[in-house]
């Protein structure tokens, strides 16, 4: 509610747009978090490469969004001799740092899928692993819409970011639901080549 009521106002002054954007970054590691528990949840049930490609990439998440809100804090600081300009470049640079831990995560777990191919092991997937990673699915859509609107708002490129990749995490939860289902009614080991797909759009 006291978040709300900052962002309805016409003009937002540095010190609210700090705290507006640290309390979103704290959603998204709430929120985050809580996919990271469902998701390993699952892989402890299913022994599923896909899945514990998912979780990691919520851990990443979480990971950007506490870097952010570190980041965020230097941005915001005052001009000073060394950067008579601000610290607001910093938050640039925090992109490219969230981009690049996405890119060695997603290289690593492609290495471990394309093993799962070459060795494809019998999965089984309980019907409420369909169920919870839906839910996952919703969740990754509230956190874009929010970001989104956040992000505008303040006119923050992090948040604006972390609005694209929660609409791509969307798509690769997507991608793992499918290939669950699939793996549960028609039997085929695909768990690999799936958590292929997921590494290569994580990291695209």
């Amino acid at each position: 509610e006291y978040m709300n009521k900052i962002i309805k106002k016409q003009k937002i002054d540095l010190d609210d747009r700090e705290i507006i954007y640290a309390r979103a970054s704290m959603l998204g590691i709430i929120s985050n978090f809580f996919l990271v528990v469902i998701k390993l949840l699952i892989f402890f049930v299913t022994g599923s490469m896909s899945i514990l490609s998912e979780a990691f990439n919520n851990i990443s998440d979480c990971a950007s969004s506490v870097i952010s809100i570190l980041g965020i804090k230097f941005a915001h600081k005052p001009k000073d001799k060394g950067h008579p300009y601000g610290h607001g470049r910093i938050e640039y640079l925090i992109t490219l740092v969230i981009s690049g831990m996405v890119m060695v995560v997603g290289f690593n777990f492609i290495m471990v899928s394309f093993k799962k191919v070459m060795h494809p092991g019998k999965l089984t997937f309980p019907f409420y692993t369909i169920l919870l990673l839906f839910l996952s699915v919703l969740v990754k859509i509230w956190q874009a819409n929010f970001y989104y609107k956040t992000g505008k708002k303040i006119d923050s490129t992090t948040l604006i970011a972390q609005h694209q990749d929660s609409l791509s995490d969307t798509l690769i939860t997507t991608v793992v639901l499918i290939g669950v289902a699939i793996q549960k009614y028609t039997g085929l080991k695909i768990d690999g080549y799936i958590g292929i797909i997921v590494c290569l759009l994580y990291t695209s």
